[in-house]
Formats: C-alpha cells, structure tokens, sequence
C-alpha cells in the first residue's frame, strides 16, 4: 500500500464494517488492517508518518515541526554559525527554520497560502485620488436646475484630492488567500513556443523553467533570512546565502527523506 492512499481511510464514503475475516493483501485493506499498519509505522518512522500526516491535513502540523526541530538540532554542527550561537538564540533560529523548512515541504500545485500584499485582510490601505467638488461662489439657487442656459459648471470647481481609502487587494482580488501554482497551472511542463514552430504547429512541450517541473513555485529564502533577521539582527546576507541557507535546504530534503521512509516502511508491513 502506497502512503498516498492513507488520506482517503479517514474521510471513506463507503467503510468495510462487519464481520468478515480481514485480510492484508492488495486492495482488499479493511479500515482496522490500515489503522494496524499505521501503528508500526509510526513506531519505525515517526517523523516521516507525522509530517505527511500534517501536509495532507490529517493532524496538526506542530508534532510534525517538533520532531523536525529535533532533527535539526542533531545535524546543527554542519552549520558552524548556527551551532557558535547562544543556546537559547540557537534553539529559536532552529525553530524558526523547521517551520518554514515544514512550509516549503507541503506546498503543492493545490495548496494555497495567505496572501503577502494583504496579510490575509483581503484589502490595503492605498492612496487614492477622488474628485471633489467645491463652490467658490456659494450654492447654485434651486432655479438653477430646472432653467435652460444655466450650466452647473458656472458655479462648480472640480479638483482632485489624494486621501487614503481601503481597497480591494490587488494582489488576491479580496480573496486573502494565493495559490501556491506555477504559471504553468500545476502541470511543470510548458508548450515550447521554439520548437512548435519548427514542428509546423504541432504543440512540443518542455520542462517549467519556472519551477524547474514541480507544478508549484517554493518557498523563497529571502522570505526566511527576514524572519531570522528578526530574531539574529547580525546575521548578515553573505552568511545567510553561504551558510544558513544550504543547512536550510538540508532541514527540507530531510522532511522529503523521512516521507520516503515511512511510505518504504508501509509498503513493507501491508505486502
């Protein structure tokens, strides 16, 4: 049984309850054979089985961080600049780059995330000019409206005003929420608009030089070093490219390798 079809045993349309004998071969898992096998599999992969628990949304993700913390910490002496921190300040910039180490691993094509411009309010604070209009001579008279050959415009001064306004995120269109999806729509191939042409029409397709095939964009560094320089004001943007951000991309492939494991570990008890 591959790990992917775990998610569909807690929400299943129709369960297998009765009384019939269980059997652990193929597609004939019953709902208590697949509850068994997750039990071992937590026993021999814990981190793998919490952090794809959490990025299909069956538990909280903070076990999943926690554990992810915990590794982190063990493989801390490959960042030099990490492990000569302060205990505590280390124990805070590990935490920080765990959490967004577990973000950047559960994004997909499908998932989405708060909106940046926005913050998730679905609307800004902006500048904007409205017209007004003032009446330097005072009010027009009432006859005014109902006489012909009189024109508002004889009283009436137009001008425009700059005042701030909230308006709808340009970002989101007021929905707070982005979609994590490369511009090539989640597939990670492109149509090779060169090679088209040469093939007379015929549509060639490539790799998303975008997101270099996944489907979806990741997460940016640039968006952890502000996090991190939040709490490490010191730590300058040489160090945090050279150094942080390939201990960075370590803490994510292990989120990756502990998947790997514990989808390994599932095949092998439900064989």
């Amino acid at each position: 049984m591959n790990i992917e079809s775990l998610p569909k045993y807690y929400s299943p349309k129709s369960p297998k309850l009765n009384d019939s004998t269980p059997a652990t071969g193929g597609d004939v898992l019953t709902t208590t054979d697949v509850m068994a096998a997750q039990g071992m599999v937590q026993a021999e992969a814990p981190l793998g089985f919490n952090l794809f628990l959490s990025k299909v949304g069956v538990q909280s993700p903070d076990k999943a961080v926690s554990g992810l913390v915990d590794e982190a910490m063990k493989i801390s002496s490959q960042c030099r600049h990490i492990e000569d921190l302060e205990e505590e300040k280390k124990c805070v910039v590990i935490g920080i780059i765990a959490r967004y180490a577990y973000a950047d691993y559960s994004r997909s094509a499908a998932s989405v995330r708060e909106c940046d411009c926005c913050n998730g309010e679905g609307f800004i604070d902006a500048e904007v000019f409205t017209n007004k209009v003032q009446f330097p001579d005072g009010k027009p008279p009432a006859w005014a409206k109902c006489t012909k050959g009189v024109l508002p415009s004889y009283w009436e001064e137009w001008r425009s005003v700059r005042e701030k306004a909230r308006v709808l995120c340009p970002a989101c269109k007021g929905k707070k929420i982005l979609s994590n999806a490369c511009r090539c729509h989640g597939r990670g191939r492109v149509v090779d608009e060169a090679m088209t042409r040469e093939m007379r029409g015929v549509p060639v397709f490539k790799e998303c030089d975008k997101c270099s095939g996944r489907g979806y964009s990741r997460l940016t560094f640039s968006t952890v070093k502000e996090a991190l320089n939040a709490v490490w004001p010191e730590l300058k943007r040489k160090i945090a490219y050279e150094s942080v951000r390939p201990f960075y991309e370590r803490i994510v492939s292990v989120c990756f390798e502990a998947e790997s494991s514990a989808g390994s570990a599932l095949r092998k008890v439900t064989r």
